[in-house]
């Protein structure tokens, strides 16, 4: 029984390092959208006040 048990926590110890490394890929991902959103949204006002004067 000790042996299975082990291979259970084994198993579950890869899918929490699987689960934390997508949850951290996945913040990446939000952080550069966000960062690339406020970028863009920067270059649309540069080019909106450029068209205006």
């Amino acid at each position: 029984m000790r042996g299975r048990r082990d291979q259970g926590e084994i198993r579950l110890e890869v899918q929490l390092d699987a689960h934390r490394e997508t949850l951290l890929v996945t913040l990446l991902e939000v952080h550069l959208a966000d960062h690339l959103a406020d970028h863009l949204e920067d270059q649309l006002e540069a080019l909106v006040i450029h068209v205006a004067s």
